[in-house]
């Protein structure tokens, strides 16, 4: 029995369906693929925006109780006011800290930054003991007092604050730094698919380009 053998022809035409197919693969790999990783980055940067707003939102919320500390001195000239502001200081109090642990109870928390906000929270919650005892010594019916309290506890809640501040500033940053991975990743995969690409259809050309020439060349 002899062995059939394929003609040129049908080489050339084998190798540009080959060519066509790695073509329609490559096509398919990529839209399936960009939509993976587009899907999981939209992902990612949507729960680190959400870990952001949160830290920010605790930073206001202990901003406010600053302000409430504030109303309690300035304006708790008489025991109803004094009660009235320094409930609402106290209340604000646990909001602070609800806000805090919400934050560092987020499993997309950065393991890099979850002792610095535990300690945030920890030093959050001795604060209050701190106002009260500062608050003992104002007197509603002597103003020289506002002075002496504030002084006591002056300047306590400026780097708390503060460090709360570079939390948020670092998961910006985080943000900024995961989306320049991505996009990074994005490009290289783009210049894969692109050479792929280009191989593929330049195979294809030539084999399209010599089966042409075989068709319109005289027999011999």
């Amino acid at each position: 029995m002899t062995e059939r053998k394929s003609s040129p022809a049908g080489q050339l035409v084998g190798l540009m369906l080959l060519s066509v197919f790695a073509l329609a693969l490559t096509g398919l790999f990529g839209i399936w693929y960009s939509h993976l990783n587009a899907d999981a980055a939209l992902t990612d940067m949507g729960e680190l925006t959400r870990l952001i707003d949160a830290s920010r939102k605790a930073q206001v919320e202990f901003k406010i109780q600053v302000q409430h500390w504030k109303n309690l001195l300035l304006r708790g000239q008489n025991a109803e006011d004094l009660a009235i502001y320094t409930r609402r200081f106290e209340e604000q109090n646990s909001v602070v800290q609800k806000a805090l642990a919400d934050v560092v109870a987020s499993p997309e928390l950065p393991a890099e930054l979850r002792p610095e906000l535990e300690k945030i929270t920890a030093e959050h919650g001795g604060l209050l003991a701190k106002y009260q005892t500062a608050a003992a010594a104002y007197s509603s019916t002597d103003p020289a007092t506002i002075l002496a309290v504030d002084r006591m506890v002056r300047g306590i809640d400026q780097k708390l604050n503060e460090r709360i501040d570079q939390v948020a500033a670092q998961l910006v940053a985080l943000e900024a730094q995961r989306f320049g991975e991505l996009r990074a990743a994005g490009e290289k995969l783009y210049g894969t698919l692109r050479l792929v690409t280009v191989i593929a259809s330049a195979i294809a050309v030539a084999c399209a380009g010599a089966l042409a020439w075989r068709a319109l060349s005289p027999s011999r």
